[in-house]
C-alpha cells in the first residue's frame, strides 16, 4: 500500500513539472524575415519564423521550415507587451537582428564581432523593423 501511494504520489509530481513546463512554451506571435540574417552569433535564411516564449525571459525564434533557431534573452515585460518588433542593421548583403522593441520598451542584443567590423567600416547603414503578428 506505501509503495503504491509513494509511486502516486510521484507521478503527480512529474506529471505537475511537465504541465508547468508545456505551460511556460506558447508561440508569441509569427514573422516574415525578407533577408538572411545573424542573430546571436547565427546565420538564418530569410523565412516565416515563429516566437516561441520558452521560459521566464527566454524566446526562441524558430523556423519550422528549415527547423533553425535561436535562442534569445528577451526580458518578460516585452514579450507580455504588444505590439513587439525586430529590428535589424542592414550592412549591403549583410543583417544582423539587434534589438527587439515593444511600445514601451527595448533590449538590445549584443553585436558580434564580424557586425562590429561592418559598423565601422561601413557608412550605409540601414534599420529595419519587422513587426511580429498574431
Amino acid at each position: 500500500m506505501k509503495r503504491t501511494s509513494l509511486t502516486l504520489t510521484l507521478m503527480l509530481v512529474v506529471l505537475s513539472f511537465a504541465v508547468q513546463a508545456s505551460a511556460q512554451n506558447r508561440v508569441l506571435g509569427r514573422v516574415n524575415v525578407p533577408f538572411t540574417f545573424t542573430a546571436n552569433g547565427q546565420q538564418l535564411p530569410a523565412g516565416n519564423y515563429e516566437l516561441w516564449e520558452i521560459g521566464r525571459d527566454f524566446v526562441r525564434l524558430y523556423n519550422a521550415a528549415t527547423t533553425q533557431g535561436v535562442m534569445l534573452h528577451i526580458p518578460q515585460q516585452i514579450t507580455d507587451s504588444y505590439p513587439i518588433s525586430f529590428v535589424f542593421h542592414l550592412y549591403g548583403n549583410s543583417s544582423f537582428l539587434v534589438a527587439v522593441a515593444a511600445p514601451s520598451d527595448e533590449v538590445s542584443l549584443p553585436k558580434s564581432q564580424s557586425e562590429k567590423e561592418l559598423a565601422a567600416a561601413a557608412a550605409n547603414l540601414k534599420t529595419v523593423a519587422l513587426q511580429v503578428k498574431h
